[in-house]
């Protein structure tokens, strides 16, 4: 929970969407989330906010591309 200059407020992240399989790290500080996606494609985060007479919600979507696979140039000269 965060204090609020009405009150208390609570905060709450929740991952509703995702790609198959995945198994994403995040962590959660009371407004703020880190969130590391682990495979390409969309993520739909909740963010849920509540005090003594109030709640709402918002969702965030987040895109992760893939990545491209790089190969190393290897020169080895005489």
């Amino acid at each position: 929970t965060v204090e609020s200059s009405a009150g208390r407020s609570s905060f709450k992240w929740s991952l509703l969407s995702g790609p198959a399989g995945t198994a994403v790290s995040s962590t959660y500080n009371g407004i703020a989330v880190n969130f590391t996606p682990d495979r390409p494609g969309s993520y739909v985060l909740q963010l849920r906010v509540s005090d003594n007479c109030h709640d709402a919600t918002r969702n965030v979507t987040v895109v992760a591309a893939a990545c491209p696979v790089l190969t190393p140039a290897i020169n080895v000269s005489p």
